[in-house]
């Protein structure tokens, strides 16, 4: 710029384009995947195309796995298209594949997201220093070592529009160790993004979920509107590496955070407690047999993306059958009609646009079997996964998925309650609902009558559980989407289940067979009946080096009430705030989380507590979602909870909506390994 003669360098803002991606939700993963390969990448080419004659340089960034995606899957015409786009600079990506519930991921998918950008990276001459999560509020710590190595130098994290956002500066240093990446927030998905030690800014234009990048006429209004706002600054379309870049060389005066963050929404990756198993199998079999195969990583990858389902609010507004022979009947019909839709204006009377939101979808696949069908279809990528591998390593994994139920048959001698089992080396002692009120090893006890090991706990989420959240979570009300996804609309009308309910199994048979104890448990007729208590509960525990704990949820219904199973083991702890978990293969403590981060649930791999009373290490197997005192997303209060040696894993949790499974009815199989020393 020019004043007078005298060139003037103005302040730069860099405006990046982006669409928030979701693999699902706004249709099936296929359709929506099919209609970024079919119509937005080349929507995007035709808009740079269009504004490079105004003389504006348009690019559009996504994140990797789209690119990866369209040269697997299209044919040699259309990749020569977006491989000419690429070197244009119409679109380029950043380092993240997509958005993920990060901590569900385990080593092995963490360092493989990252190779995409690396390998496209070297094909294009590119060094991608930059990287984007949308929507899910926050991420754990253990991501931070392997961007560091990667090269990443930043990322930005767009909340949820209702979600509680972690109590942390807008952009901050978050150090791992010697590993560091800065972090920038925004209270919605994109926003304006500056600190006071550098003069640049960074901009997004973007675009809501999966509805491609824009036209021409809204980019226009949006840079006309941005150089009104900022008169002093030049607008730039790039990616966001520019930024990344600059930010950088200041990052030794931005505040730092060394806490855990956590993600609040992690409880919905237990709505479905199968894919999470097999997942995990998966890709620890992977990794402990040095497989590196990157068709099979990629299609493993898809199971910690945030997008596990279609969208509750557009494909299923039954908001009215919850009763469990109502629910019965309607998915038998499975045709969605009006009025099971009509009450839950109620609970958004205060809603500007309410009845819209809930009414627009006329189409004939609003059904059951059709909604049921996405989280189908996203079982699908294990399989896929699967047949990537070898013949040998695919029969392997098979069988390792396959649940073991000849384990559990019951042989041997029976035992009584309350009565003091040599085993092994163990003095072990069964209570009534199937838990250890007493485990005795080598002089030193680690479960009494206060802590004991094993209580199975069935929770009916209730009304009380949903007006917690509403108002001790929720955020910007004046929306009207939150109630579908985050509450269940018209449970409140419910009579039956305003409070929560809470049902324990009694046990009625235990049986010893030289270094294992069966339990067969069996819940009230109520809870099978009325609910979805399974009809056959067996825990087996192995005592040997280690204490292996294999347990059977069997025969259960499906119910559209919200669950919560869990499986407690509550060691006596002299100084329970010494225990760490492993996140990602890095060693945190639960007790160290910023504000409004997750206080009560992680997803680990295991816990360890090393006090001078004693040591244990925990290994959740299949069933990794770890509570600290609760089991209960819904209690969320932004503060730990006063049980702090209460381990509660979840085994399911259909307390969401969103676009997660909602009910479930297949056996539930859960491993975990306790070493104690």
């Amino acid at each position: 710029m020019t004043k007078k003669g005298v060139i003037i360098e103005m302040k730069k803002i860099y405006v990046v384009n982006k669409t928030h991606f979701d693999i699902g939700f706004t249709d099936l993963a296929e359709n929506v995947l099919h209609k970024y390969c079919h119509d937005y990448i080349q929507n995007a080419i035709t808009l740079a195309e269009d504004l490079r004659k105004e003389g504006k340089d348009f690019v559009w960034t996504t994140g990797s796995f789209i690119i990866e995606y369209y040269f697997k899957n299209m044919d040699q015409e259309a990749c020569k298209k977006l491989d000419d786009a690429i070197k244009k600079g119409y679109i380029r990506w950043h380092a993240i594949p997509c958005t993920f519930e990060s901590e569900t991921m385990t080593p092995q998918t963490l360092h493989y997201m990252t190779s995409i950008s690396k390998k496209l990276d070297a094909r294009y001459g590119y060094k991608t220093t930059s990287a984007k999560m949308t929507d899910v509020p926050g991420h754990t710590i253990g991501i931070v070592d392997e961007l560091y190595r990667q090269g990443i130098k930043f990322l930005h994290i767009g909340v949820n529009g209702s979600s509680s956002i972690p109590e942390v500066p807008d952009t901050f240093l978050w150090k791992n160790g010697e590993s560091e990446i800065i972090v920038s927030y925004s209270d919605d998905y994109g926003g304006v993004i500056g600190i006071d030690c550098i003069d640049n800014k960074l901009a997004f234009m973007h675009t809501h979920d999966n509805s491609g990048p824009g036209t021409k006429e809204k980019i226009n209004v949006f840079l006309s509107k941005m150089a009104n706002e900022y008169p002093d600054y030049e607008l730039e379309m790039t990616s966001m590496d520019q930024f990344a870049n600059e930010i950088w060389e200041v990052r030794d005066q931005l505040p730092v955070i060394t806490e855990e963050i956590g993600d609040t929404w992690i409880h919905g990756m237990m709505s479905d407690p199968k894919i999470i198993r097999d997942y995990r199998i998966l890709t620890n079999y992977m990794f402990d047999n040095k497989i590196e195969n990157d068709d099979a990583n990629f299609y493993a990858m898809l199971v910690p993306e945030h997008t596990w389902g279609m969208d509750i609010k557009r494909y299923f507004s039954d908001y009215m059958n919850y009763e469990k022979k109502d629910f019965q009947r309607a998915r038998s019909l499975d045709q969605i009609t009006d009025p099971d839709l009509t009450y839950a204006y109620g609970i958004v009377k205060d809603a500007t646009v309410g009845e819209m939101q809930f009414t627009y979808n006329e189409w004939t696949d609003r059904s059951y079997k059709f909604y049921e069908s996405s989280w189908k279809e996203q079982r699908k990528n294990i399989d896929r996964a699967i047949a990537c591998l070898e013949p040998e390593d695919q029969n392997n994994i098979k069988k390792l998925i396959e649940v073991p139920y000849h384990i559990f048959e019951n042989q041997g001698i029976e035992c009584g309650l309350e009565e003091l089992i040599s085993v092994n080396g163990y003095q072990v002692m069964f209570t009534s609902d199937g838990s250890i009120n007493h485990l005795e090893k080598d002089g030193t006890l680690y479960f009494d009558q206060d802590n004991k090991l094993g209580v199975l706990s069935y929770t009916i989420a209730g009304q009380n559980d949903y007006d917690n959240l509403r108002y001790n979570y929720l955020r910007e009300l004046q929306h009207n989407w939150w109630a579908i996804d985050f509450l269940k609309p018209g449970m409140e009308i419910q009579k039956r289940i305003q409070l929560n309910e809470n049902f324990t199994p009694h046990v009625v048979k235990l049986v010893m067979e030289n270094d294992s104890i069966i339990a067969t448990l069996k819940y009230s007729q109520r809870a099978v009946e009325e609910y979805g208590a399974p009809r056959v509960v067996k825990v087996k525990y192995q005592f040997g080096d280690k204490v292996e704990i294999a347990l059977l949820l069997k025969d259960k219904d499906a119910i559209r009430y919200p669950e919560i199973y869990s499986f407690d083991i509550t060691p006596r702890l002299n100084s329970p705030y010494l225990t760490k978990i492993r996140k990602i293969d890095t060693v945190i403590s639960p007790f160290e989380v910023v504000g409004h981060g997750n206080k009560l649930q992680h997803m680990i791999e295991e816990l360890i507590y090393d006090g001078s009373d004693k040591k244990i290490n925990i290994k959740p197997m299949d069933a990794p979602l770890l509570g600290i005192g609760t089991n209960n997303n819904l209690s969320y209060n932004n503060k730990y909870h006063q049980d702090n040696n209460k381990f509660t894993f979840t085994l399911l949790n259909t307390t969401w909506g969103t676009n997660f499974t909602m009910w479930y009815e297949e056996d539930i199989f859960a491993r975990f390994e306790l070493v104690l020393g």
